[in-house]
């Protein structure tokens, strides 16, 4: 393992500059493997209007109450029918996962892959980790976020739409395994705040600066419309507040169900 080769302290915790060499290593990695991935393309008939990959029923809840196809959603606190969790890190997972995509493809496609290890205050806890333990967390990580990402490509050359989101800040966004779609022709980014979403804690607004990745431009151009206005004071979410920018509010699955 090239753990050795990453910048690390004398006590052994790894460096800034060896964060970002594992970052750096593991997105060339998982770069490489996307692009030896042959997509296979179900061109089937939709069988639903939305479905969601690491995200429990949200967006497919209110689909079914706006009177749209509901399809499914994969995710580790969903059970599948053999009472087993949806645990995408398992390879015999994420293939049943991709049969399912194809056999009861979806419109539209909502991927949401854990955000924690890209995010600002992961990146000062990395500094008490040694470079092994950097690298066994990042590379988890960018596992699901390339599993997420072919899934998206699938819809891509099926002739489907796909949503990826990630915070704004996520660093996720400077991958090259993610700029990759970027290829496809359509695909664009749009950045917004969930506060004009009605994404709240302990009764006050919580601005959480967000970016979809889309090849839909009427997703796009609808959540451009979300800027923050700067008129009320926004929660800091600390002390255990984060969570709540883990579900999705209502009016966010409205905007994006408007297809």
């Amino acid at each position: 393992m090239y753990a050795r080769y990453i910048d690390s302290k004398p006590d052994g915790k790894v460096t800034k500059e060896g964060i970002r060499q594992v970052f750096e290593r593991l997105d060339k990695e998982q770069t490489a493997k996307a692009e030896r991935r042959r997509i296979k393309v179900s061109r089937k008939k939709t069988t639903n209007d939305v479905s969601e990959v690491y995200s429990p029923p949200r967006i497919t809840d209110v689909a079914e109450s706006t009177g749209l196809r509901p399809g499914w959603a994969l995710d580790l606190t969903v059970n599948k029918p053999d009472g087993t969790p949806w645990d995408l890190s398992i390879k015999k997972n994420q293939v049943e996962a991709e049969r399912m995509l194809d056999e009861e493809p979806p419109e539209l496609l909502v991927g949401s892959p854990m955000c924690a290890a890209f995010s600002s205050l992961q990146n000062l806890n990395y500094r008490n980790m040694t470079a092994q333990e950097v690298i066994d967390k990042v590379r988890a990580a960018t596992n699901h976020i390339e599993f997420t990402l072919m899934l998206c490509e699938k819809q891509v050359e099926a002739g489907r739409l796909f949503l990826f989101e990630h915070p704004v800040q996520a660093r996720s966004w400077n991958m090259k395994l993610v700029k990759r779609m970027f290829k496809y022709k359509g695909v664009c980014t749009v950045d917004f705040d969930f506060c004009q979403l009605g994404m709240q804690s302990e009764g006050h607004p919580v601005k959480k600066r967000t970016r979809v990745m889309t090849n839909s431009p009427k997703i796009a151009n609808r959540l451009a419309k979300f800027q923050c206005d700067g008129s009320h004071w926004h929660i800091p979410l600390a002390n255990g507040r984060a969570s709540v920018c883990q579900v999705y509010f209502r009016e966010f699955c409205a905007q994006i169900l408007s297809l």
